[in-house]
């Protein structure tokens, strides 16, 4: 049940790492239990374990895009700031924009 909780938290990236990691382990002592003298199915603890590596997995892939989108957003802020600056710039300039209304004083 944690894992899957873990993989439907993972896009909030504490939660999914935290509650991941948590069935991780309970996955693990729960293979353990189950190979022991009490015998039982490992079905349940290799769910939990599998679903924790993915919750993990995706958290992780949510902080490797946030982290490379915010690369992003500061390369075009610095973009914007050039063309408050400079707005006459070729590169400002709206592609969609007539040529006419470039000449306008």
């Amino acid at each position: 049940m944690l894992g899957i909780v873990a993989v439907l938290l993972s896009v909030t990236i504490v939660f999914g790492f935290i509650l991941g990691a948590l069935a991780i382990v309970f996955g693990g002592i729960a293979i353990s239990r189950a190979r022991t003298s009490r015998g039982g199915s490992t079905g349940m603890g290799v769910a939990g374990l599998v679903l924790g590596i993915v919750g993990v997995g995706f958290s992780v892939l949510m902080i490797v895009f946030l982290v490379s989108l915010g690369g992003l957003v500061n390369d075009s802020s610095t973009n914007v700031r050039y063309c408050i600056d400079h707005p006459h710039a070729p590169s400002c300039r709206d592609p969609f924009l007539p040529e006419s209304a470039l000449n306008r004083p």
